[in-house]
């Protein structure tokens, strides 16, 4: 079978309009990217679309489409570079498994697909993990740079907070990495129940517990670590200071370097800047609550 693959670019405000009007011509998905580096859109605010200023919308179609037809359907949207392409069906699952392969993270934590065998050395974490609906394989920048911050510092009998756990990934590897107790937060339902199959298959569900935001038990907390927009970071931050303890570490991901010093200054008159780590724009901070 013939798929039709249509790619343009337009302004953010008109991509949900540009969305719908592909949508209702029949196209079977549409997708947004940040058209200056292919940065996808990951974990978001309920009822939020954040777009960037210029944004590429790809649309794959089952019946033919033409760019006669697309011009008359959003005559009245600005849009730019309209380029259509085919493919042809084929096993998608197969496709997209064949691609990938182990990561690492440091010298010990690996994460591996179900379907791939890997014979680990001694001292390596195993954790198994499938990309899946709920934020965090491991692929990105933001959970590489938890990951390695995870595998470096000693986690042994420490008491760990996840927030904003999505898959469970940063919550399994803390618990695999010796903590005592990790508590496992996110809004999303659908994150907690992943969390929680990932940690059972992992083997480490007895050192993970999930919990809405409003529900948070008060305990001892070592570490608090949160792979979140730097947007959501600024909006928690009253909340962290609330969970951790003084002399707590707080460890913050999903920070572009454009926006690092709002973050800094926004938790500057509460906690004392530890480090900062960064790898390909984005940005980790280690803070100390005073």
């Amino acid at each position: 079978m013939l798929w039709y693959n249509l790619e343009l670019s337009c302004q953010k405000e008109k991509a949900i309009e540009i969305e719908e009007f592909l949508l209702g011509y029949g196209a079977s998905s549409v997708s947004f990217t940040y058209q200056n580096n292919n940065e996808e859109f990951y974990e978001l605010k309920p009822d939020e679309t954040p777009l960037w200023e210029l944004v590429k919308i790809s649309a794959i179609f089952e019946n033919k489409i033409s760019k006669s037809d697309i011009h008359k359907i959003l005559e009245k949207s600005d849009y730019l570079n309209l380029f259509i392409s085919t493919f042809e069906d084929r096993n998608w699952v197969k496709s997209y498994q064949k691609n990938l392969t182990p990561m690492q993270f440091g010298d010990r934590v690996w994460i591996i697909p179900s379907w791939l065998e890997h014979k680990p050395t001694p001292g390596d974490i195993i954790i198994k993990m499938d990309p899946g609906m709920a934020f965090g394989s491991g692929t990105h920048e933001t959970t590489r740079l938890c990951l390695e911050y995870l595998e470096k510092n000693n986690l042994k009998d420490q008491h760990v907070v996840d927030y904003g756990c999505g898959s469970g990934i940063l919550s399994i590897a803390s618990a695999a990495l010796g903590a005592k107790r990790v508590i496992s937060v996110d809004i999303d339902p659908c994150a907690l129940e992943s969390t929680m199959e990932n940690s059972r298959n992992n083997c480490v569900s007895d050192k993970i517990s999930t919990f809405f935001p409003d529900k948070i038990p008060n305990s001892k907390v070592d570490l608090l670590i949160a792979n979140i927009f730097s947007n959501v970071l600024i909006d928690l931050r009253d909340k962290f200071i609330k969970i951790v303890d003084s002399r707590s570490t707080v460890v913050l991901s999903g920070i572009m370097e454009n926006q690092l010093t709002t973050i800094v200054e926004s938790y500057g008159n509460f906690f004392k800047l530890k480090n900062i780590t960064s790898k390909n724009n984005w940005c980790l901070v280690e803070l100390i609550k005073k």
